[in-house]
């Protein structure tokens, strides 16, 4: 685990692999916080309050409000956010169920955006952070189950 040099978020385990397959498949740059949401590319820990209107932020309990997208990808109209879920993933979340609090996060997110969840539990290989054929496999199928395609420039 290490932390993002913008935000200071730590970078979970599976982000990092993400973070390079998607940068292989979809051919984007990556683009660093104060590009958003200028251009096109792959953006890290992109704060949820950017993604949505601020009328619906404003709403928002505290622990939504804290939540940032591990990885999102800005391509013409097309916004993705994509959620890395490790088997940590949530244990800092107080007073609120982490099942129910990533459902009603999903829920807001994708009135405005696509939204793709990388499991632990069915992405073995890319939370050891490797970059390899099973990886890709593995975040592939995240987009398949999600019924989101993986955006290309």
């Amino acid at each position: 685990m290490r932390q993002d040099f913008e935000t200071g978020n730590l970078i979970g385990a599976g982000e990092e692999a993400s973070f390079q397959i998607l940068r292989n498949i979809t051919h984007l740059k990556y683009r660093t916080l104060k590009q958003f949401p200028l251009f096109d590319g792959i953006y890290r820990q992109v704060p949820i309050e950017w993604i949505i209107p601020q009328e619906e932020y404003d709403v928002l309990s505290q622990p939504h409000k804290n939540g940032s997208m591990d990885l999102f990808i800005k391509l013409g109209q097309r916004k993705v956010a994509i959620r890395v879920q490790g088997k940590n993933h949530g244990e800092s979340l107080k007073g609120i169920g982490k099942a129910q609090h990533d459902k009603v996060q999903k829920q807001i997110l994708q009135k405005y955006c696509e939204v793709v969840d990388i499991h632990f539990q069915e992405c073995k290989e890319l939370f050891k952070d490797r970059v390899n054929e099973k990886a890709v496999k593995e975040l592939e199928t995240s987009f398949l189950t999600a019924k989101v395609p993986i955006p290309t420039a």
